[in-house]
């Protein structure tokens, strides 16, 4: 198992280099959905860590945070924790009440500012939400296509991912 830089392999491309130029289009977008995808990125990690069975895919939703014109509604941050309150399953044991608890608290206070986006922040989210903030629409397909097109072999040559990738090729006599 390897692991990425970032949260996933979208953020470690959408934070490199190469991207930039591509990224730059996307510029008013991003500043526009970074704190939706983050405040998700929290919830799926909560998610994820306390095991709470939340299904993303009845929360994270365009009908659900944009309008018909791809801006965020006035009150997405409302509408997306009620989402994942309302999709917490009823069979929820005793010992995970703490769990929900501290869930509860990062959602409201969000991560130390220590923690960059790239790292909270699912990339597939963030490109779903640049295609549904983008007029005239984009899907996040084209726009990861574009974005991979411009990913230079440099730049993850500089990961950290190829570099444990590279060293246990080394270790196992592949290369």
């Amino acid at each position: 198992i390897f692991l990425t830089d970032h949260r996933d392999i979208e953020m470690t491309v959408l934070t490199s280099d190469s991207v930039a130029s591509v990224m730059a289009k996307y510029d008013t977008s991003m500043r526009r959905i970074l704190p939706v995808a983050k405040l998700i990125g929290i919830m799926r990690l909560c998610n994820a860590k306390y095991d709470l069975g939340v299904k993303f895919r009845n929360i994270v939703k365009r009908s659900m945070l944009f309008d018909e014109y791809g801006s965020l509604i006035y009150n997405w941050k409302g509408v997306l924790e009620s989402a994942f309150w309302r999709n917490l399953p009823f069979r929820l044991k005793r010992h995970k009440i703490f769990c929900i608890l501290v869930t509860w608290v990062m959602i409201k206070t969000g991560f130390p500012r220590s923690v960059s986006d790239s790292d909270i922040c699912c990339g597939h989210d963030v490109l779903r939400f640049i295609a549904y903030a983008e007029k005239p629409s984009k899907s996040d397909k084209e726009i990861w296509c574009e974005i991979c097109r411009s990913y230079s072999t440099e730049n993850f040559e500089k990961t950290d991912l190829y570099h444990h990738i590279k060293t246990w090729y080394n270790k196992s006599s592949l290369l």
